[in-house]
């Protein structure tokens, strides 16, 4: 199902599922989604500013020339999900987990990634400046091509990072193609569409 040109507004919904569904020019206001899983997903140039989305599972989601300012992601897991040409200024990753990821043409200058772990991040041309990755597991992450002025880090937790740039390897190994997922069939299980408001209605697990 494809959601196109809505707006969602003053949502507060716990533990639903979304899975192949398309998201495009969609605006998420003043909503809090916490608890819910996202399977082969797309977020199209929508805006999702202050978004809620604490303890969310991300896999084979992409987030493309989307705004995410100030959105909240505390506490999530996120596989083989790419943020693509997105601005996302202040957000707040505290205690999330990261695996196969990809953030390419990306601002997140100033976002909290403290506590968070991270198994092969890629990062390709992607500005962090004055990020912070406080108690933060870095793992094997590729920062080359990126801004990383001013971030916030301690000397212990650059022993992947030393490696990577001593060998020249590539962090990102994802099995995926990020490019193919704009191709699935959009449709989302665990929901239905408000036909009278044009919306769509979650429901719980």
């Amino acid at each position: 199902m494809l959601f196109s040109g809505q707006t969602m507004q003053a949502l507060e919904l716990r533990g639903c599922d979304v899975d192949q569904c398309r998201f495009t020019n969609c605006r998420f206001i003043r909503c809090r989604l916490e608890n819910f899983r996202f399977g082969d997903v797309v977020f199209e140039s929508c805006d999702l500013s202050n978004l809620q989305l604490p303890d969310c599972s991300f896999h084979q989601v992409v987030f493309q020339n989307c705004k995410l300012s100030g959105a909240v992601f505390s506490g999530a897991v996120l596989r083989d999900t790419a943020f693509l040409h997105v601005v996302a200024p202040y957000t707040n990753f505290l205690g999330s987990r990261w695996k196969n990821c990809l953030l390419r043409s990306s601002d997140f200058s100033e976002a909290f990634f403290a506590e968070s772990v991270f198994s092969s991040l890629a990062l390709e041309e992607s500005r962090l400046a004055r990020a912070d990755f406080s108690h933060a597991k870095l793992g094997d992450m590729d920062y080359r091509s990126s801004d990383i002025r001013g971030v916030h880090w301690e000397l212990s937790q650059l022993k992947g990072i030393h490696h990577l740039l001593r060998t020249g390897s590539r962090a990102y190994t994802g099995s995926r193609n990020f490019r193919q997922i704009k191709y699935l069939p959009v449709k989302i299980t665990g929901g239905t569409l408000n036909k009278r408001f044009n919306t769509p209605t979650f429901h719980r697990r």
